[in-house]
């Protein structure tokens, strides 16, 4: 969820009950260094993801998800020596869309990981679209990716495309 200050990288520096201060804590500097116009292009090309991704839209897509282990294969939902490990710090699950399934890697880690992707549909590829670590975010990205390196405490999106330019 982003508040109102979160896109000009306003910081009320932990006070969540400010609203009795007329100081900086509560002024908002509308002025907009590079840092703050990349942060809020940034915003918009997400909201613009989420508003152009129909599935994400769909209010039973949280029934269709699989989940995935790092290494690509399928987690079996009664394996609690997964799901209940403290020291598991990634979630992955695939999102199935007529369009082009998505793929998303959520880590908590503090450490970089290699991420295996899973097996695509028949004639399609794994491409990048989001990196939060990397700020990148791009929707023609054809690049395709077996694996991936997760940098710490980041997430990734990727949707299958086809494997030749014109697919």
């Amino acid at each position: 969820m982003l508040q109102f200050g979160d896109i000009f990288l306003h910081s009320k520096k932990g006070n969540n009950n400010s609203y009795n201060l007329d100081d900086e804590t509560n002024w908002i500097d509308y002025n907009l260094d590079e840092r703050k116009k990349n942060l809020s292009h940034y915003i918009k090309e997400l909201i613009k993801f989420r508003k152009n991704t129909k599935i994400l839209k769909a209010k039973d897509y949280p029934e269709k998800l699989t989940y995935f282990y790092p290494n690509g294969t399928i987690a079996d939902n009664l394996d609690d020596s997964y799901w209940n490990n403290n020291c598991s710090h990634i979630i992955c699950f695939k999102i199935p869309d007529e369009k082009g399934n998505l793929f998303v890697a959520i880590s908590k880690d503090s450490n970089k990981m290699t991420l295996e992707l899973p097996e695509n549909s028949k004639n399609k590829n794994w491409a990048l679209v989001i990196d939060t670590k990397k700020d990148f975010i791009d929707f023609k990205n054809k690049k395709a990716y077996n694996s991936y390196e997760l940098e710490p405490f980041c997430a990734c999106v990727f949707k299958e495309k086809g494997k030749y330019l014109w697919s």
